[in-house]
């Protein structure tokens, strides 16, 4: 996961496509501050771990037509416990056939340090 907050470090953005399922199975913990995160995936996209971000706007698209391979029922769902989205101010956008976060989302306003 360090991997994705390199790329949001170096690059502004991340994309994470994949033709069939996008499967969190950790915590993502994105620190640069600002930015876009998008996982696109033809057919679902599971939170089996928390999202937090710092300013990152997140969107996670699932049965996405741009993976050539939709299969017309892709979801978004998590596990009980898991899918808590923090953003930090940033925006989060969840679409696909259906979407079923059972637990939070949050986007509150950054907080400056401390002077």
């Amino acid at each position: 996961m360090n991997a994705i907050d390199g790329g949001l470090r170096t690059n502004g953005s991340v994309d994470l496509q994949a033709h069939v399922d996008i499967n969190l199975l950790t915590d993502l913990a994105l620190t640069f501050s600002g930015g876009n995160f998008t996982a696109q995936a033809g057919n679902n996209i599971n939170l089996n771990g928390n999202i937090v971000a710092n300013g990152t706007n997140i969107a996670l698209i699932a049965n996405d037509v741009a993976s050539l391979t939709q299969t017309g029922k892709g979801r978004i769902t998590s596990a009980l416990g898991y899918g808590n989205i923090t953003t930090a101010g940033g925006s989060v956008n969840l679409s696909g056939f259906g979407v079923t976060v059972v637990t939070s989302i949050r986007v509150a306003a950054r907080l400056a340090p401390a002077a």
